[in-house]
């Protein structure tokens, strides 16, 4: 363990992780220039002392993910969570398990595990976006670009699950990274009331 993190770190990090992605980006590119708001001072490179850059990437998070509402992904997502900064190796990556959410639960044949994706993704069992995008993610680790963290959930110090980064975990597992992952983690006895536990 690396140590404690905020909900606010949690927001930041999510934000950073999906401002380029391929599923969710553009939604939020939309909400910041509709509402002109500019995306360095409130994403790449915010002032975390502003609490109204605070209330905005919360907001941000609400809109497009659910953050806040019980919804969308943050469905039964309970409100008494400790957050922490955490290192993962590749021995961890094995045990990190994928949301229980359908195409992540395929990907990795009914297991969860990332692992087990990782070598569906390798040995071509899998096709689509998520094999194209994990691929892009693995050439451009080698080519040396740092990533935000991952961000997982657990009950209790238990097994990992993730809730961001899925695509990118894969990739890391793939590849076989050398160094060690940085990933958030959410800490709740509440945490199976979460959708996709």
């Amino acid at each position: 363990m690396t140590g404690p993190a905020t909900e606010d770190e949690m927001v930041l990090v999510f934000l950073k992780a999906e401002i380029d992605s391929p599923r969710f980006g553009s939604t939020y590119r939309t909400i910041l220039a509709n509402s002109e708001l500019d995306r360095r001072s409130v994403i790449d490179d915010p002032d975390l002392s502003s609490e109204q850059g605070t209330l905005i990437r919360r907001e941000l998070l609400k809109l497009v993910r659910g953050y806040g509402t019980s919804q969308a992904l943050f469905r039964g997502f309970p409100h008494n969570v400790q957050w922490r900064r955490v290192l993962l190796d590749q021995t961890d990556l094995s045990k990190l398990k994928y949301a229980n959410e359908p195409s992540r639960v395929a990907l990795s044949s009914g297991s969860r595990l990332v692992s087990q994706g990782s070598e569906n993704v390798g040995s071509g069992n899998s096709t689509g976006d998520t094999v194209v995008n994990t691929r892009a993610i693995v050439e451009d680790f080698k080519r040396g670009k740092v990533f935000p963290e991952l961000i997982g959930v657990d009950r209790a110090a238990g097994e990992i699950i993730l809730m961001e980064g899925h695509t990118r975990a894969t990739a890391y597992a793939l590849a076989k990274v050398p160094s060690q992952i940085e990933c958030i983690v959410g800490s709740s006895v509440s945490m199976s009331n979460w959708a996709f536990y």
